[in-house]
């Protein structure tokens, strides 16, 4: 990295590597994907109780929108996440990438709100809301797409993401930002990304301790195997997580982040290998740009998008570029 990279990754705690792949790499990346996208899990988008984070093709978020709404204009206060709970504790939308107008109406019926019960007319404009198709059938069209094992994939498709793990335009960086295997002299470790294991708290605690031993003449390693993370239109947000007051209180040095003897230290990194142009509105990863150093908690309503909005960074970059943001930092997709 050079002096300007290093300013900018230690300011944000994120920087954008522009024009990192070259065509024929992300010809090739592209090629393995779509050759394996029956593998891919979809998880259906109504998990999301809170405004901020509910995108425009759920169902549940349009329907709650419409219970707020329809409260305020009686002079009654009901919030979002109020209305998200009582549609969950009636029994909608379940736990299928889709539902049913009968399942829908039941629920509306039953429903407990504050003003009582909802009028015929009420739940038929709500019902519409949802969008059934003429059988009746509410689909959760919107999606989180999860696609993994790229490293075990049979040749040639599993080389081209193997080679992503020593590119030669990101290994120094993460050389710069983890350690390349030097002592860091304020601990007396170099930063390592961690192989997470779930442990019992004792045992954790012991083996975060001989991890701490084991730092001594560590450079970096991988945490998460790759994972290709894509959206549809309309899906819903994550939840903000991580933060420096967080991540230090989860795993000390080993996941925090941290400048001393004219030298950072980050614990975990990800990078980010963009595919396709990735703009406003597109969706993506999102950081509180500085708060990788962050003392104190993030507030909760920072995390679900209800307040404090001009703080979250949508990060833009191109096809080809390379994202690399501090785990340490609020982050999200």
């Amino acid at each position: 990295m050079d002096d300007e990279e290093r300013f900018i990754f230690d300011l944000s705690g994120f920087i954008v590597l522009e024009n990192v792949l070259s065509p024929s790499e992300i010809d090739r990346l592209n090629a393995a994907l779509d050759a394996h996208d029956h593998l891919a899990s979809r998880s259906p988008s109504y998990s999301g109780s809170h405004r901020g984070m509910i995108g425009e093709g759920n169902p549940v978020g349009r329907i709650c929108t419409a219970l707020v709404d329809q409260a305020g204009a009686s002079g009654e206060e009901l919030t979002f996440e109020a209305a998200a709970s009582a549609l969950q504790d009636a029994g909608f939308p379940g736990d299928g990438p889709t539902a049913d107008t009968e399942q829908l109406r039941a629920t509306l019926q039953a429903l407990e709100l504050p003003s009582g019960p909802l009028a015929e007319p009420q739940i038929e404009d709500l019902i519409a809301l949802a969008e059934p198709a003429t059988d009746g059938v509410i689909k959760f069209g919107s999606t989180r797409i999860d696609l993994g094992g790229m490293l075990e994939w049979e040749q040639p498709h599993c080389e081209p993401f193997r080679e992503l793990l020593v590119h030669p335009r990101v290994k120094p960086a993460l050389q710069e930002i983890l350690g390349a295997g030097e002592k860091n002299a304020f601990f007396g470790s170099t930063s390592i990304v961690l192989k997470r294991i779930v442990l019992p708290t004792q045992a954790r605690d012991t083996h975060r301790e001989k991890l701490k031993k084991e730092a001594l003449f560590a450079g970096y390693r991988m945490d998460h195997a790759p994972d290709l993370m894509r959206m549809e239109k309309g899906g819903d947000g994550q939840t903000l997580h991580g933060g420096g007051f967080e991540r230090y209180s989860a795993g000390g040095m080993l996941e925090s982040y941290s400048f001393h003897a004219n030298k950072m230290f980050a614990g975990m990194v990800v990078v980010e290998f963009m595919l396709a142009d990735e703009g406003p509105g597109d969706g993506g990863v999102a950081v509180v740009q500085g708060s990788h150093k962050s003392n104190y908690p993030a507030p909760t309503s920072l995390k679900v998008g209800e307040r404090w909005q001009q703080h979250v960074t949508e990060v833009h970059a191109k096809k080809g570029d390379v994202v690399i943001f501090c785990e340490a930092c609020v982050h999200g997709t």
